[in-house]
C-alpha cells in the first residue's frame, strides 16, 4: 500500500511538471506621485510609467523621496529608489536592438565595400601586371630601336672611312699611272737609244770594215 501511494505521488509530480508553464512578470511598472515626501500625502498622479524622463528638483526631500517635475510640468514627490540615472532595461533593450540592427546593416555594408575593394584591388593588380608587361615590351622595343638607330651611325662612319680610303687609293692609282707612263716613256726612249746606237754602230762598222779589208789586201811594199 505504501508503495502504491509513492507511485501515485510520483505520477502527480510528473503530471504537474507536464502541465506547468513558466511565466515572467513584466518590468513595466507605474510609480505614484504624491503631493509631499511621504506616504501620508495624497497621490497627485496614479502612476508614472517605467522609463518616464523627469527632472529632479530635490533629490533628498526626506523620507526617501525626491521632488521631481515631469515633462508636462507636473511637480510632485516619488520614492528615490525608483529613480535611475540611466534608462531602464525596458528602454535600453529597443535601443540595443536598434544598435544591433544598425551594426548588422553596417557590417553588411562594410562587407559589400570590402568585396568591392577586393574587386578593385584585383582589377588594379591585373592592370599593374598588364602595365609591367607592356613596359617590358616597350623597353625591349626601345632597345631594339636604339640598336637599329646605332647601326646607321656606325655604317655612316664606316662609309666615311671607306670614302677616305678610296680617295687615298685613287691618289695612289694616279701616282702609279703617272709612274707607269714615265716608265713607258723611259722604255720607249731606251729602245730608241738602243736602236739609234745599233744603227750608229752599224754605220761605223760599215765605214771601217771595208777599209780594214782593203788594207789587208795591199802588199807590204806598196808604200
Amino acid at each position: 500500500m505504501q508503495k502504491k501511494y509513492i507511485f501515485m505521488l510520483v505520477g502527480l509530480l510528473f503530471a504537474g511538471a507536464t502541465f506547468a508553464d513558466s511565466r515572467y512578470i513584466t518590468d513595466i511598472i507605474y510609480i505614484p506621485m504624491r503631493a509631499g515626501p511621504s506616504n501620508q500625502y495624497k497621490i497627485t498622479h496614479q502612476g508614472l510609467k517605467t522609463g518616464t524622463k523627469m527632472e529632479v528638483i530635490d533629490e533628498n526631500a526626506g523620507n526617501g523621496y525626491s521632488k521631481v517635475v515631469t515633462p508636462s510640468g507636473l511637480q510632485g514627490y516619488i520614492r528615490t529608489q525608483y529613480l535611475l540615472k540611466n534608462p531602464p532595461a525596458v528602454l535600453q533593450l529597443p535601443m540595443l536592438q536598434d544598435n544591433i540592427d544598425q551594426a548588422i546593416k553596417e557590417k553588411a555594408k562594410l562587407s559589400e565595400q570590402l568585396q568591392t575593394t577586393k574587386t578593385q584591388v584585383q582589377h588594379l593588380t591585373d592592370k599593374l601586371q598588364s602595365t609591367n608587361l607592356q613596359l617590358t615590351t616597350e623597353t625591349a622595343e626601345l632597345q631594339r630601336i636604339k640598336t637599329i638607330s646605332a647601326d646607321p651611325l656606325a655604317i655612316d662612319q664606316r662609309n666615311k672611312s671607306l670614302v677616305v680610303d678610296n680617295m687615298q687609293l685613287q691618289k695612289r692609282v694616279k701616282i702609279l699611272e703617272t709612274d707607269k707612263n714615265q716608265l713607258a716613256k723611259r722604255d720607249h726612249y731606251t729602245w730608241f737609244l738602243y736602236g739609234a746606237g745599233t744603227l750608229l754602230i752599224g754605220i761605223i762598222l760599215g765605214l771601217i770594215l771595208p777599209r780594214l779589208k782593203a788594207k789587208k789586201k795591199q802588199p807590204s811594199n806598196w808604200i
